[in-house]
């Protein structure tokens, strides 16, 4: 099924990506021949992207396979191949051996044709390798001793490299079909993505840009063992797939992973690419804009993301999402990770139509929308998620993936992320200047909202859903433990000019409650005792203390489990946001500014 969607995506972008026989590569440096084959200059591609030097990219006759042995390209290659000169740490007879092979490559090529004139240029270069004149270029040092050094040719008077002259593309292209029609009937076979008997690839073109994998790319499929083995069948004969649809899927790929490319995500040790089959206005809209739902930039502007958004998705309480318009078309979502060196692992494979992801995506916006201060950015995007479970990136991969997931199905969130979230929250976090900081930010209330929500939404639909923001009606009994010892620290606070209890309660409060507030309840007649001179302020303690106290008629707990104290932690949000935001004739309720404020985001104004 992967393997089908894209060769069915290489066919709709085929225009756009290399054509059977060639690839795309990124060439750093060029050799510029004169018309006699005379060395001029090298040339520098690259050009500076976010500190970066970036080659240029072009369309190069498709490298073999990366083996051991010596195995040249046509007409681009590494310093080595091309002018025989490698780093030092190649061994000479080996750098001999390449540059032989590269010459008797072109060598061969230029003999089938003939009346391609300027090849003997090339060949008369090759064969003179004017090293003390090249080693006067100032590129010299960085192509002998570049990892990365590239090099191809172009010759005086034409506008583009030998690998791209319509000659040589033409050649190939003959070349190639010849090839195909003179296959030994022992390479026929079914291609198992076509269906049509065809020329059966031994091996698979490499796959690239998928970070911790070989620079030479690593194989989505690939058999090199011989236990896999099975009636007399071994490589890629084993699941023949033709040489044909090998090039369209690998190249389809390699066009998704590309640099430049804005359909790839990548989370953590997951690297994401995603494409719609059918191509209209709204799928090549959201193929360009998917990755920024699930990504932060450096420094977004936050109208930058809240226009992202506005783009595609409506209020979520006034209109439907844009794309619904799509209907059942279908969205493929796959995740990819790096096994061993030279081989792929899928993590994840989906294919979702349209109206199903937008649902989803709404919903998690929806589920993650919390009150908040105005300094606060409302979009969390899941880098920002992540780090509020101060995770190791080492064992961040899997939780990051499975995140992304839940987002995509609308299910529930991994069950590690309320454990780490918690871990964090009864720790005492401290910034750089040991200044102790909030336990429960914006960032973390909102996560732990959404957890929960989406767990009582799948296993206990009768519990009552957290809300946006402050809501007096929720018995569950989490929450009301959380808003009591939210009040408890305000009390304290007002009457000392500061709060401990944050520090040395909180903990033992969201787990053992009966022990903790037992004990904070008693102090707070003390401190309600130094507020006597403010009695509005002592009458409003006591009405909110007996507001929550309603709702624990039978007592508090000996303990919590993970999602009351899950729970505790919104609680304790909402209450503490309650008492520390002063009301405004203009904001009215807590949840209709939110909804306003959402109503600015998700606006069904989509011009």
């Amino acid at each position: 099924m992967i393997l089908q969607s894209l060769y069915q995506y290489y066919q709709r972008c085929h225009q756009e990506v290399s054509a059977t026989g060639f690839q795309p590569q990124r060439i750093p440096f060029i050799i510029h021949l004169d018309q006699d084959g005379q060395f001029l200059q090298f040339s520098d591609t690259r050009e500076k992207k976010d500190g970066k030097k970036i080659a240029k990219t072009f369309q190069v006759p498709a490298s073999e396979k990366v083996t051991n042995k010596i195995i040249a390209n046509l007409f681009w290659g590494k310093p080595e191949y091309v002018l025989g000169i490698g780093p030092q740490h190649k061994k000479a007879h080996k750098v001999s051996q390449a540059h032989a092979a590269f010459l008797e490559k072109v060598q061969e090529f230029g003999n089938q044709h003939p009346e391609i004139d300027f090849l003997w240029n090339i060949l008369k270069f090759l064969k003179e390798l004017p090293v003390s004149q090249m080693q006067q270029e100032p590129l010299w040092p960085e192509i002998v001793e570049g990892t990365g050094s590239l090099l191809t040719f172009q010759i005086l008077g034409h506008d583009s490299i030998i690998c791209e002259h319509p000659l040589v593309v033409k050649a190939l292209q003959v070349a190639l079909q010849q090839e195909q029609s003179n296959r030994k009937a022992t390479e026929q076979g079914t291609c198992l993505i076509t269906g049509n008997p065809d020329s059966i690839a031994r091996l698979h073109p490499p796959v690239k840009g998928i970070p911790g994998g070989m620079s030479s790319g690593t194989s989505l499929v690939s058999c090199n063992f011989e236990a896999a083995s099975f009636h007399g069948k071994s490589q890629g004969y084993i699941s023949p797939i033709s040489k044909t649809a090998t090039h369209a899927y690998t190249t389809a790929l390699n066009h998704l992973l590309s640099l430049d490319s804005r359909q790839k995500l990548q989370l953590a040790g997951t690297t994401v690419v995603f494409w719609a089959e059918i191509l209209n206005p709204v799928t090549v809209q959201l193929e360009d804009q998917f990755a920024s739902f699930f990504t932060e930039e450096e420094a977004p502007p936050a109208h930058q993301k809240t226009s992202e958004v506005r783009k595609l998705y409506q209020s979520p309480w006034h209109g439907k999402p844009a794309i619904l318009e799509a209907g059942q078309d279908l969205f493929c979502i796959l995740g990819l990770s790096v096994s061993s060196g030279s081989r792929l692992a899928v993590k994840f494979w989906h294919t979702l139509p349209l109206d199903q992801l937008s649902e989803s995506l709404n919903l998690h916006f929806e589920d993650l929308t919390i009150i908040h201060d105005d300094q606060e950015p409302g979009y969390l995007p899941i880098k920002r998620l992540l780090q509020q479970l101060d995770l190791d990136p080492k064992h961040s991969s899997n939780l990051e993936s499975g995140l992304f997931e839940s987002i995509l199905l609308g299910s529930p969130y991994p069950l590690p992320i309320l454990q780490h979230l918690l871990l964090r929250i009864h720790a005492v976090p401290k910034d750089s200047t040991g200044k102790t900081l909030s336990k429960v930010t914006f960032a973390t209330a909102a996560l732990l909202k959404a957890f929960l929500n989406r767990y009582y939404r799948r296993y206990r639909p009768l519990e009552k859903e957290i809300t946006v923001s402050l809501d007096e009606t929720n018995t569950n009994i989490g929450y009301c433990l959380g808003r009591l010892f939210a009040v408890l620290e305000k009390i304290q606070k007002d009457a000392q000019g500061f709060t401990s209890i944050r520090e040395r309660y909180y903990a033992a409060a969201s787990s053992r409650p009966a022990v903790a507030l037992t004990h904070l309840m008693a102090l707070k007649n003390h401190h309600l005792s130094k507020l006597k001179d403010q009695k509005d302020k002592v009458t409003f303690y006591e009405k909110r203390l007996s507001q929550i106290m309603n709702h624990i008629a039978t007592g508090f707990p000996m303990h919590l489990h993970l999602f009351e104290q899950g729970a505790f932690s919104v609680g304790y949000y909402h209450q503490q946001h309650a008492l520390y935001t002063k009301a405004t004739k203009n904001t009215g309720s807590s949840v209709r500014s939110v909804q306003l404020e959402l109503e600015g985001v998700f606006t069904d104004d989509c011009d």
